[in-house]
């Protein structure tokens, strides 16, 4: 009875295992997702290597995928390198297993300063494009891959994969370099974007917010054009490519599309204004070269605001001539006949103690909003906008400015700003609400 029991008690133990010894382990190897990024150190190196080194590199790498970075393959290396300084595919394969125990920042210095040597070097760039994504750095992997992306599939595929999110981080620096005023910097990151997007919608977006903040149209122009290849219903786009293409593109084109919006949308009347506008700036491009030239100027001079008028309203040119005033400032001045019109015509003033019109002098727009309306008094006197009012010297600030935006020449009183100098935009747009008024469009 005994012996059963004991027997019993022997069946039911738990059977005890071998003890685990180092022979007994097997390691996995590099997974196989990973290896296309851990390719033959030599691959893409561009300089001769000795073959005794090449074999040694190759037989390593080899170890590397088999066992990861194992001990004995870590004291092969630092031997090799010892032996062989400077031999750029060690430095690789060292990177490499760098990037295998997951240490992405030694891993991109490393191939930094290989590649700051060797910049088209493929093995590098695959593995820093690796570290460098697995690490957070995802400017970097795209570079990297950028390079190779022509002799790795794999490189081609993370490439696509990490687009958006690198052209997000370009698009958000070149908007922190815009709001700093950085426009160099800001110019860069466009470039960046057009050259890593130049179909994609956020890289045309870009181009035309950096276009506008720097006024530069023709590059707004050709910005509106494609993202209306996106959005092409976008109202406001097409009234802006309409505009735009009648102060510097192609006139024709963009009096069309407000003809079509403004057929489209009758309800609507902003879109007539628009048509009207854009009519009215198609003719002034018939006008010399002049008149573009003080159209473009940011802040007028008293000279250049008498010169618009002469050229832009009808029959200052020609108009009858009401006095002989004569400013002695003048005489020289290469806009004398323009000056002279516009004095002699009692649309602008002269001192009339020392006789100067001091023709160089910023124009304030108050000035300026005096001299159209003394224009639409002298030429539509029953103008109801205007009142009762005479428009003579002794008028005030607040005068010109209710009066301005009663006859719309400005959108409203505050819009007046009476004392701030003039663009030469602002002034013909002025000029062409004065036209409208008077019927003369």
């Amino acid at each position: 009875m005994v012996l059963l029991v004991f027997a019993g008690a022997c069946s039911s133990a738990p059977s005890i295992e071998a003890p685990v010894t180092a022979k007994n382990l097997r390691r996995t190897g590099v997974a196989p997702s990973e290896r296309p990024f851990l390719v033959d150190p030599l691959f893409g190196y561009p300089r001769v290597a000795e073959p005794d080194s090449a074999a040694e590199v190759r037989r390593l790498h080899s170890q590397l995928l088999r066992e990861q970075n194992s001990s004995s393959l870590q004291a092969s290396l630092l031997s090799l390198m010892e032996r062989d300084v400077g031999f750029h595919p060690g430095e690789v394969l060292a990177a490499q297993a760098e990037l295998v125990d997951s240490k992405y920042l030694e891993t991109i210095r490393r191939l930094q300063i290989v590649l700051g040597e060797l910049p088209q070097y493929s093995a590098a760039l695959l593995a820093l494009g690796r570290a460098a994504e697995l690490g957070g750095s995802p400017l970097v992997a795209f570079e990297a891959y950028l390079a190779v992306e022509d002799s790795s599939p794999a490189a081609a595929e993370r490439l696509e994969e990490l687009r958006p999110r690198t052209l997000e981080i370009v698009y958000n620096r070149m908007q922190d370099a815009m709001h700093r005023g950085r426009w160099e910097a800001a110019g860069k990151s466009l470039e960046r974007l057009r050259a890593w997007g130049p179909q994609t919608l956020l890289s045309w977006q870009a181009s035309r917010e950096l276009a506008v903040a720097t006024e530069d149209y023709e590059a707004e122009l050709s910005a509106v054009r494609e993202l209306l290849g996106w959005t092409p219903e976008d109202r406001s786009l097409l009234v802006r490519r309409a505009e735009l293409e009648v102060a510097i593109g192609e006139p024709g084109a963009g009096v069309k599309i407000l003809r079509d919006l403004a057929q489209a949308y009758p309800e609507e009347p902003e879109f007539a204004v628009s048509l009207e506008r854009a009519e009215f700036r198609w003719r002034l491009r018939m006008m010399p070269e002049t008149v573009h030239e003080l159209i473009a100027e940011p802040e007028l001079s008293r000279s250049e605001f008498a010169a618009l008028l002469y050229w832009v309203v009808p029959g200052v040119r020609y108009g009858r001539v009401r006095t002989g005033r004569i400013a002695v400032d003048i005489l020289d001045h290469p806009d004398r006949e323009a000056i002279a019109r516009v004095v002699n015509l009692g649309l602008m003033r002269v001192d009339s103690k020392l006789h100067r019109f001091v023709p160089e002098e910023p124009v304030e727009r108050a000035d300026a909003l005096a001299s159209l309306l003394r224009l639409i008094q002298q030429q539509s006197p029953r103008v109801a906008c205007l009142g009762s009012l005479k428009i003579g010297s002794a008028i005030s600030y607040d005068s010109i400015c209710r009066k301005s935006a009663a006859c719309r020449l400005t959108e409203s009183a505050a819009d007046c700003l009476p004392r701030a100098p003039l663009s030469g935009e602002e002034g013909v747009e002025m000029v062409r609400r004065a036209l409208r008024l008077m019927g003369k469009r």
